[in-house]
């Protein structure tokens, strides 16, 4: 356990060792079983919860600071906090930043109004180093943007990330931050994507999500297009990238160094063809589905198909 805390969780282990160990994700898993076993320290409820008590703390600054400047006071609670005496704690602001200081209008309107960016603020910079956030939210006002920070879904308490309760092996504590994160984030990704076939019933979803959503974001400019076909309001709409497309370059590097696939299959690069059949329009119905398997045998006299399947 105490080897495993000196893991910083830079995760360069999982990057460059060649067979992908991860000594973050297993500090946590084995700080996760510690807690269990033996109960929280009062070191990881300090570390673990800092974001439940830190607006409370930062109405306090000038008397949570006083560690820092009273060497005395440092070394007394050194033992119980677990703590270094010799180490400075990052100071405490009573001039957080708050969301209304990036609620200011924009000069202008319409499509000068669809530029909007969300602005994610963690635990850490609005309560010891503001300074970060407001500049941050100052050039994005320069270049041109709405800022928009990103709200609850319910409750008061601040968005957070999580990562103080990894960092304390609170995987519970830490999974439930991330839900409250993703749900006030996840409605707006990927806004505007259609496929023209309303018998899908992800068709009809995605329409009445988008119609019901307050902000659009956009992977390309042709679903930035179709939302504005369908009357959408400018300003709600923004272009963001292709979050597919990210995924691709991501799980394709990763792919690279666990690509035994072909060799397993006997098959080179380039010489094989990759097929998908998993549509219910396509699966269920058997006379279209006896075509393309006749399609797909008369493409295998020339090349191997590869096909995956999966139940329905």
């Amino acid at each position: 356990l105490e080897t495993m805390k000196l893991c910083v969780s830079c995760k360069a282990c999982r990057r460059e060792c060649p067979t992908g160990v991860d000594m973050a994700k297993m500090k946590i898993e084995v700080l996760n079983a510690a807690n269990k076993r033996k109960g929280l320290s009062l070191r990881d409820r300090l570390v673990g919860y800092l974001p439940r008590y830190a607006p409370a703390a930062a109405l306090a600054a000038p008397l949570m600071n006083l560690r820092n400047s009273m060497p005395w006071l440092a070394r007394l609670m050194e033992k119980p906090t677990g703590l270094s005496s010799k180490r400075q704690l990052p100071k405490w602001r009573r001039d957080r930043f708050r969301a209304s200081d990036v609620a200011r209008p924009r000069a202008g309107g319409g499509e000068a109004a669809a530029r909007q960016v969300v602005l994610f603020a963690d635990t850490f910079n609005p309560y010891f180093e503001p300074e970060n956030l407001r500049a941050a939210a100052d050039v994005l006002h320069r270049l041109g943007y709405t800022v928009i920070m990103p709200e609850p879904r319910s409750g008061s308490r601040p968005l957070c990330c999580g990562r103080t309760f990894l960092s304390a092996g609170l995987v519970d504590q830490a999974k439930a931050e991330a839900t409250r994160l993703v749900e006030a984030l996840k409605p707006h990704v990927e806004a505007g994507l259609r496929s023209f076939n309303r018998r899908m019933p992800e068709e009809v979803n995605r329409v009445l999500v988008d119609h019901l959503s307050d902000l659009l974001l956009c992977p390309t400019d042709a679903v930035v297009e179709n939302l504005r076909r369908e009357g959408a309001d400018p300003p709600r709409i923004l272009q963001v990238g292709d979050v597919m497309f990210d995924a691709v370059r991501i799980f394709s590097q990763r792919a690279e160094t666990h690509r035994d696939l072909l060799d397993r299959l006997g098959l080179a690069d380039g010489g094989y063809v990759l097929s998908t059949v998993h549509r219910a329009e396509n699966t269920d119905e058997p006379g279209r589905l006896r075509a393309i398997v006749e399609a797909l045998e008369e493409v295998a006299s020339t090349l191997p198909v590869i096909l995956p399947l999966h139940p329905r």
